[in-house]
């Protein structure tokens, strides 16, 4: 997790999810540590894939690790997305002309899942004046 200082100016935060509960798992601390910032940070969820009740799961979460963020889902098929990998970069560069972030959080570049790594190697393609983070959303089994 990444502490935030405070800071005189609100971010504006964009995260990537290739799946509907990718950016809970990879990010949702982060999350509830921007949450507790006192300023007008901002934040949007972006989801490649997912069905209805995975989305409103998604929206769900989202509202509850930061109140008033905006989940958009673009209903790619799941565990498809390299095989869609145009459409994939030219509906985040439509998203790309709406959403102006400061910092974006997105899966890593070399997860084994096929459809996190495309977002991951896309996410700076797309974004080329924001940092980005990259997270791992995966679940490690305990010992």
């Amino acid at each position: 997790m990444i502490a935030f200082r405070p800071s005189c100016q609100p971010l504006r935060v964009l995260c990537l999810g290739a799946h509907s509960d990718d950016i809970e798992i990879g990010c949702g601390g982060t999350l509830l540590e921007l949450s507790a910032r006192q300023d007008a940070t901002t934040v949007a969820a972006l989801v490649l894939t997912g069905d209805a009740e995975r989305n409103a799961e998604t929206s769900a979460a989202m509202s509850s690790f930061f109140p008033g963020s905006t989940v958009e889902v673009f209903g790619f098929r799941d565990g498809r997305l390299p095989a869609q990998r145009d459409a994939v970069k030219d509906a985040l560069e439509l998203a790309a002309r709406q959403h102006d972030p400061d910092i974006i959080f997105a899966p890593r570049t070399s997860d084994a899942h096929q459809d996190h790594r495309l977002i991951g190697e896309l996410v700076t393609t797309v974004w080329r004046n924001a940092v980005v983070l990259h997270y791992v959303p995966t679940v490690k089994p305990s010992a």
